[in-house]
């Protein structure tokens, strides 16, 4: 697991205290299910040195996303996403800060932490 999957990790086990589920595939494959309030915050999958965060955002959201503070690449992301009736599915290899702040400000758009 990289430095920006355990940061991940940390700031959602800080600040949503969330439900964790692992899923191990036989082709090596470990998937980290994050879920809050019965709903799904995102997952991660891990493969060897290779890890890709989903977050799935719904279409009531899509102006805060818009005008948020995050970058203008993860911005085309977004836009560029096909909406589902689940909303638009994002899929970030978090291999920069950047990448993991934006990820961060995404899931707490999509969901407000618990008050500590």
């Amino acid at each position: 697991m990289n430095t920006f999957v355990q940061d991940l990790t940390q700031f959602l086990r800080y600040n949503y205290s969330p439900e964790e589920k692992i899923k191990e595939d036989k082709n090596g494959e470990t998937t980290i299910f994050f879920r809050k309030g019965g709903k799904s915050l995102c997952y991660i999958s891990i493969k060897g040195s290779k890890s890709t965060v989903t977050i799935v955002i719904g279409s009531s959201l899509e102006e805060k996303v818009r005008q948020s503070n995050i970058s203008k690449k993860t911005k085309e992301i977004f836009i560029q996403a096909k909406q589902f009736h689940d909303g638009k599915w994002l899929f970030f290899a978090l291999n920069s800060k950047q990448e993991l702040e934006d990820v961060k400000r995404l899931l707490l758009i999509k969901k407000a932490p618990a008050i500590k």
